[in-house]
């Protein structure tokens, strides 16, 4: 009568080294450049299936001008790049068609926590989830505050988010999204909403980040940190006061 249980196990062991083993090639591939063959041919294949299937292509652009970005890029195309360095080229062409629906999305490094990490993780907010962003005028503001910390400031400028200014990240970022036609009302907000994967990009996964603000004449920084169940905030402490001569370690996870 054991056996079915024991079966369990083992198909649930199976099934977590099968996606630790999955995370890790996910990984490992954003980290190993593309071979310009494969980049050239992933180039030829866009091209093609665009002109093929894409209704309304020529809507907001011409077909020469359209055809030249895709030759420059073929052109610029000459040593291998990481996947996201490829994703950066690409994108930045797709958004001449203007058709706000059509993206090419970065690829985001996995993070896959084991045994009671995994469930403890999977019941925490990360920092930036906590937070809300406004982006207008080239100048990003916080409008949200989901942290415990009553002393973040709504309304205050966000200078950098672990050193890295969001202005940074719009100029890098922006080229590769786009809005209907030559609407730009839409820029702002999707900027605004796609911050935190870009800084995800930027940092990795993270269970504290360092923000700089600007409130008035003057800067504060603030760390804001993950925030996880009350019950396992309350065990830490539990724990902490039957030992004071113990040390609480947290493992390091960029999530």
């Amino acid at each position: 009568m054991k056996r079915p249980a024991s079966y369990l196990i083992l198909l649930f062991y199976a099934f977590t080294l099968l996606s630790c083993a999955n995370v890790e090639k996910y990984n490992r591939f954003i980290e190993t450049p593309l071979v310009v063959e494969a980049m050239q041919r992933d180039i030829n294949y866009v091209e093609h299936n665009l002109w093929k299937m894409h209704p309304d292509l020529f809507q907001y652009v011409r077909e020469d001008l359209l055809k030249a970005k895709f030759d420059s890029l073929r052109f610029a195309i000459r040593q291998p790049l990481l996947p996201n360095q490829f994703q950066l080229a690409l994108a930045s062409v797709l958004s001449e068609v203007r058709q706000g629906h059509m993206s090419l999305s970065p690829l985001i490094p996995k993070f896959d926590p084991q045994g009671k990490d995994k469930v403890r993780y999977q019941k925490s907010r990360g920092p930036f989830s906590q937070l809300g962003f406004h982006w207008q005028g080239n100048t990003l503001y916080l409008i949200k505050n989901g942290t415990m910390d009553s002393t973040l400031v709504l309304g205050s400028k966000i200078l950098a988010i672990e050193g890295i200014q969001p202005q940074n990240l719009y100029t890098k970022y922006r080229p590769t999204f786009t809005s209907d036609g030559y609407n730009t009302t839409f820029i702002d907000r999707a900027f605004e909403r796609l911050l935190p994967r870009y800084y995800q990009l930027e940092l990795g996964y993270r269970d504290s980040i360092d923000i700089l603000f600007s409130l008035s004449d003057s800067t504060y920084q603030r760390t804001v940190v993950r925030k996880f169940e009350a019950t396992e905030q309350k065990r830490k402490l539990e724990v902490k006061s039957k030992n004071q001569n113990s040390i609480d370690i947290e493992v390091d996870y960029l999530y």
